[in-house]
C-alpha cells in the first residue's frame, strides 16, 4: 500500500546548467620525464611496479580541457566543448571537476580551462596541471586501494579520493598527489528484502535495503528504486556519486525531515583504512568506525567500496508549490514565511494526507501568494520519490549553477531564532540574496525526524536536528581572473556570511557545501563529535596517509595545500 506525504521545498536560486551525455575516455599509463615524483627521485619503474600490482590500472591524470590545448586530438577536443557544462559528462572524467576551480592551482594560477561563458572559443593560454592529481589508479576492488595506501607509506606519496567530482573543498584533487577513484568500475547494486547487518544478534528484525558500490550515481539509484517500488532519497543533482563525501558528510535531501539524512540510513560499509584492512563497519562491529563515516566526511578515515543502505516503501509524495518571477518580492516572502518556519517543521511532512488536504493545510501562504505577490499555489501528486525528482529536483537543477568557478557558503539557521531574532534573519537573509550572485534557503533539516529503529550513531553537527532552515549563498568568478580577483572574491563572501554567523550563534555548516575558510570550522561541521572523531581519525589513520582541506584532523601545513589562498 502506498502512503502519502505532503513536502513543502522552498529554494531560491539562480545559475545555468546545459546537459549532455558522452562516453569515457581513458588516458594510457606514460611516463613523463618532467613529471614533479621523477624530479622528487621516484624512478619510472617503480610506477612501472605499481601499475603492474593493479593489472594496469594506473593511469597518468590530465586535466579535463588538455585535450583542446595540445591540438593532437580535436575529436576529442570538440567532445569536451559540446559538453563542458554537463555534470554527466564530467563525472565520467578522472582529470575534471564539476566545481570548476579548486581542481586548479588558484594561488599561481595555473589552470587549464576553457571559458565557460563561450566553450567552442579557442584557448589562448597555457594548459597547466593545477592540482589534479599526476597519477590515478581506476579502482576495480578493494586490492587496488590496499596498493595505494601501501605505495604512499612507502614513498610518501599524498593520497586523494575521488568519486564523481562534486566537490566545493577541493578534497578530491591535490598537486603531485596518487588519486583513488572510484566511480567508473564500483558500480553494482543490489536489493535484499530481509537484510541483516554482518554480525548483529539473530533476534535483530531483518530491514530491507539497498546495498551499492561507491561509484553508483543518484540516477541510477533512481532508476533501480522506481524498478523495485521501493524509494531511495537523494539531492537534486542524480550525477552525485552517492558513497562519496555526499553521503559521508551527512547528505540531506527534501525528504531529510521525515525521513533523516542519508546517513542517519545507512546499515553497513565496506571500506578500505589506511593500514590495509578490508572492514565491514556497522553498528554491531567496528562501531566506532560507523560512527565517524555516518557525517566524519569523505576521504579521511579510509575509502568506502560499498554501502548499504534502507530502501524505503514506495510513497505517493503530494507536494504544494508556487513559481516566482525576477520581479517577485522575496522579502516581502520570507517575512511571511519566518513566523510560519518552526510550525511548518514541527508538524512535519504531513503523512496520510490528500491533494485537497495538503492544499488546505497551506491556506495562509495560499491566501498571501495571491493577495500579496499575485502568485498562486498549485498541487501536484508523484507517484514515487522518482516522479517527484524529475518533476522537481531535475528541474530546478537544470538552473542552478554547475562546472563554472562558483563556491558556496552556508549555515543552518536553529530553531530558536525564528522566535529570538526574525527580524535579524529576515534583514541579513535579504540583504545577502541581494548582494550575492547565488542564494538558496532550503527547509530540508532533519528537525522533526524520529531515529529508525536499531540505527547506528551519527557524527554531523547535533545543529542539524535543532535548525529548520539549512542557507547558503554563492560567489563566482571570471575564469581567466588573476589571483587577487579570486582571493577576493573567497574573502569577500566569507565576510559577508559574518552577519549570518552573528544572528545565529548558536548555528552550524554543512560541510559539504560551506565556506572554504569557514571560522572554527571543527565545531561548525561537528560540534561536540569532533574530539571523538579526531580520535578515531588517529586509531586508524595514525600516518595520516589521507588528508584533506579542513577535514578531521588536517594538517594545514602539509604541501598538498599550497594552491589554496
Amino acid at each position: 500500500m502506498s502512503r502519502r506525504w505532503s513536502i513543502v521545498l522552498l529554494a531560491v536560486a539562480w545559475g545555468i546548467q546545459p546537459s549532455g551525455t558522452l562516453e569515457n575516455n581513458f588516458f594510457q599509463l606514460q611516463v613523463d620525464a618532467q613529471q614533479d615524483y621523477l624530479q622528487a627521485g621516484i624512478p619510472a619503474c617503480t610506477w612501472s611496479k605499481l601499475n603492474e600490482t593493479i593489472h594496469g590500472r594506473l593511469h597518468v591524470a590530465k586535466p579535463f580541457a588538455e585535450p583542446c590545448f595540445n591540438g593532437d586530438t580535436p575529436g576529442i577536443c570538440a567532445d569536451i566543448q559540446r559538453n563542458y557544462l554537463d555534470p554527466g559528462f564530467r563525472s565520467e572524467h578522472f582529470g575534471a571537476y564539476i566545481n570548476a576551480g579548486l581542481f586548479t592551482c588558484q594561488a599561481v594560477s595555473e589552470q587549464c580551462v576553457l571559458n565557460w561563458l563561450d566553450p567552442l572559443r579557442q584557448p589562448s593560454t597555457t594548459c597547466y596541471q593545477g592540482a589534479v592529481s599526476s597519477y590515478y589508479i581506476d579502482v576495480q576492488d578493494h586490492n587496488d586501494v590496499v596498493a595505494a595506501f601501501a605505495f604512499s607509506e612507502a614513498y610518501g606519496v599524498p593520497l586523494v579520493v575521488k568519486n564523481t567530482g562534486h566537490d566545493y573543498m577541493g578534497r578530491s584533487s591535490a598537486r603531485n598527489s596518487l588519486g583513488i577513484w572510484v566511480r567508473f568500475r564500483i558500480l553494482y547494486i543490489t536489493y535484499n528484502p530481509e537484510f541483516r547487518p554482518d554480525g548483529c544478534p539473530a533476534y535483530r528484525n531483518p530491514i530491507p535495503a539497498v546495498t551499492f558500490g561507491s561509484g553508483a550515481q543518484f540516477s541510477e539509484l533512481l532508476d533501480f528504486a522506481n524498478e523495485r517500488n521501493i524509494t531511495i532519497p537523494g539531492g537534486s543533482d542524480a550525477t552525485v556519486g552517492v558513497g562519496g563525501g555526499y553521503l559521508q558528510g551527512g547528505g540531506h535531501s527534501p525528504l531529510s525531515n521525515i525521513f533523516g539524512l542519508a546517513v542517519d540510513r545507512v546499515l553497513e560499509y565496506q571500506i578500505v583504512v589506511p593500514s590495509g584492512d578490508f572492514l565491514i563497519v556497522n553498528d554491531c562491529q567496528n562501531r566506532d568506525l560507523f560512527f565517524a563515516l555516518n557525517g566524519g566526511g569523505g576521504g579521511t578515515f579510509g575509502v568506502v567500496m560499498s554501502v548499504t543502505t534502507r530502501a524505503l516503501p514506495r510513497a505517493d509524495l503530494i507536494t504544494v508549490s508556487a513559481t516566482f518571477t525576477p520581479e517577485t518580492s522575496i522579502s516581502t516572502f520570507l517575512e511571511f514565511v519566518i513566523p510560519y518556519s518552526v510550525q511548518w517543521s514541527q508538524d512535519g511532512i504531513k503523512i496520510n494526507m490528500d491533494a485537497d488536504e495538503a492544499l488546505a493545510y497551506m491556506t495562509p501562504l495560499k491566501t498571501f501568494l495571491a493577495s500579496e505577490l499575485n502568485t498562486t499555489l498549485s498541487v501536484t501528486v508523484s507517484s514515487s520519490y522518482g516522479e517527484f525528482h524529475e518533476k522537481f529536483l531535475h528541474k530546478s537543477s537544470e538552473g542552478l549553477p554547475k562546472c563554472i568557478p562558483v563556491f558556496p557558503a552556508s549555515r543552518l539557521i536553529p530553531a530558536a531564532t525564528f522566535s529570538e531574532s526574525p527580524q535579524e534573519l529576515l534583514n541579513t537573509i535579504t540583504h545577502l540574496i541581494s548582494t550575492v550572485p547565488v542564494s538558496f534557503i532550503f527547509a530540508n533539516t532533519p528537525h522533526s525526524f524520529e531515529s529508525y529503529p536499531d540505527a547506528g550513531p551519527t557524527s554531523v553537527t547535533p545543529v542539524w536536528r535543532t535548525s529548520v532552515w539549512d542557507v547558503t549563498f554563492g560567489q563566482i568568478w571570471d575564469y581567466a581572473a588573476p589571483p587577487s580577483v579570486q582571493e577576493k572574491a573567497y574573502r569577500d563572501l566569507s565576510a559577508a556570511m559574518e552577519s549570518l554567523r552573528a544572528v545565529t550563534p548558536d548555528g552550524g555548516a554543512y560541510g559539504n557545501e560551506a565556506d572554504i575558510y569557514e571560522p572554527n570550522f571543527e565545531e561548525s561541521f561537528w560540534g561536540d563529535n569532533y574530539k571523538q572523531l579526531l580520535e578515531i581519525k588517529e586509531k586508524y589513520d595514525p600516518g595520516h596517509l589521507l588528508d584533506c582541506w579542513h577535514c578531521v584532523g588536517w594538517r594545514s601545513a602539509d604541501d598538498r595545500y599550497s594552491c589554496y589562498f
